[in-house]
Parts: structure tokens; C-alpha cells; sequence
């Protein structure tokens, strides 16, 4: 199995379809879940969930559509304007 990587282009994404995790470190999706993709290994990303950054797991990478993001740095955290990473669910 080839390492993971960090990821440079894919940063956040939709869930576009429903993932339930079988095994510890998967990470559930619903779809429209919005994730932060952190790595990436041979078709999976290891990201958490924007809602609750405490789930943290593994999941299909086909299962999540990357999408661009703006992201403002703001005092000491980020916010990230998600109204670009729904655009492709509605």
C-alpha cells in the first residue's frame, strides 16, 4: 500500500453520496456532508467532517466531489465560505 499524502488541490469537498463506516477509522457521510480533506492514499482521503471536526476518518474519494474554496484567515482560525462547495448538490 503506497503512503499517505498530503493533499495540495483537494482542501474540501460534498458528499455526494451516503458512506457508512464498517471499521474504526472510516468516517460516515451523508450526502451534502461538507468534509476538509487532509490526505489522500490510492482512491481514499482521510479528512473530518466541517460540522464536527472531532470525526475524523477515512472515506472513498469517490464519494466526496471536491470543490474550490474561499477562505478568509480570521484572528487565529479560518473561515471558510462554503456557499461554493454546495453549489453543485442543489
Amino acid at each position: 500500500m503506497a503512503p499517505w499524502s498530503q493533499t495540495v488541490r483537494e482542501r474540501y469537498g460534498v458528499a455526494i453520496y451516503n458512506f457508512e463506516r464498517k471499521r474504526t477509522p472510516q468516517l460516515s457521510l451523508c450526502i451534502g456532508d461538507t468534509v476538509q480533506i487532509l490526505e489522500k492514499c490510492e482512491g481514499w482521503y482521510r479528512g473530518c467532517l466541517m460540522k464536527n471536526k472531532l470525526q475524523v476518518g477515512v472515506f472513498p474519494a469517490s464519494f466526496v466531489h471536491v470543490k474550490e474554496a474561499i477562505i478568509e484567515k480570521r484572528g487565529y482560525g479560518l473561515k471558510v465560505n462554503s456557499s461554493c462547495l454546495c453549489d453543485s448538490i442543489k
